[in-house]
């Protein structure tokens, strides 16, 4: 069993989970109940009512993903199924904000990050990409490599526009033509911003892409999404993302990395992708990332 807040306005993963065979709830009963749980009046919070009771008698494991899901719902999850392995799994790098300490000690703490893993004394996944839609990836026809690659952003804002639009212009240098799909976060107003874009409404855009952009707000992050995508979808990845070149799937063929690739980018541009092998890049599968939180 998965925990994900996924609220009904914007159902960002929900049909992914859902479609890779995997059960997925989220711990509120709708979006109001969310808000109104950082609503404050005077030293008084409103609590107590906001979360389901969504686990079944069989779901052994839960997994709670850690975005807006706050401490006193792993309190509650504990005293509700005390007799259950609770995980929280943090998709994101571990922000000041967070209170290791106050998490209790029943939860199982993991992470993406490798850095937080250290700090924290976490335990460490990958990252994972679905089932479902790397299906549709195996399923797709290779394209020739095109004279004007087409480079790819779809992201939230998150403090890196101003990286992205650099890059936009260095990759535009090169040959390549870009498309920009800055998303909002909580920290921006929707302006000239995109709204969340469910995951499958990014199908098509990958399809039509032949290189990914992809850039970090916190160097320390683990692997990203974008780069799932272009390991399944064999496209190729402009990163400053140092670690990937630690990791089993990099290939400099397809792989460039900010700040200490020495090739021009143009030639980097100029030949296609290489897949990657099969043993490789199913490692990341959800189904088997669910396996090594056994091992």
């Amino acid at each position: 069993m998965i925990v994900y807040f996924d609220n009904g306005n914007w159902p960002l993963l929900r049909e992914c989970f859902k479609e890779s065979g995997v059960r997925h709830v989220t711990p509120y009963r709708s979006f109001a109940f969310h808000l109104a749980d950082s609503i404050t009046c005077g030293k008084f919070r409103l609590r107590g009512y906001k979360y389901t009771n969504p686990i079944g008698p069989d779901d052994d494991t839960i997994i709670v993903f850690d975005t807006k899901v706050p401490t006193d719902y792993l309190i509650w999850l504990c005293r509700k199924y005390p007799n259950r392995r609770i995980i929280l799994w943090f998709w994101n790098p571990v922000q000041n904000a967070r209170r290791i300490d106050l998490i209790p000690h029943k939860v199982e703490l993991w992470s993406y990050s490798k850095h937080d893993c250290e700090r924290f004394r976490m335990r460490h996944n990958t990252q994972f990409y679905f089932d479902s839609v790397a299906q549709l990836a195996a399923e797709e026809p290779p394209r020739p490599w095109p004279d004007t690659p087409k480079a790819l952003f779809i992201g939230r804002v998150k403090h890196r526009e101003h990286a992205v639009l650099a890059l936009k212009e260095q990759l535009e240098r090169a040959g390549a033509s870009v498309e920009l799909h800055l998303m909002l976060d909580r920290a921006h107003a929707l302006g000239s911003y995109e709204r969340p874009m469910p995951y499958p409404e990014t199908i098509p855009l990958l399809q039509s892409a032949d290189v990914l952009i992809d850039i970090y707000d916190d160097p320390t992050a683990g692997l990203s999404l974008r780069v799932m995508e272009s390991i399944f979808w064999n496209k190729k990845l402009v990163t400053d993302n140092i670690q990937v070149a630690d990791e089993p799937f990099y290939d400099p063929r397809n792989i460039y990395v900010l700040g200490s690739d020495t090739r021009d980018l143009r030639e980097f541009l100029a030949e296609p992708p290489v897949p990657v092998s099969p043993e490789i890049r199913d490692y990341y599968l959800l189904s088997n990332w669910l396996k090594r939180f056994d091992e």
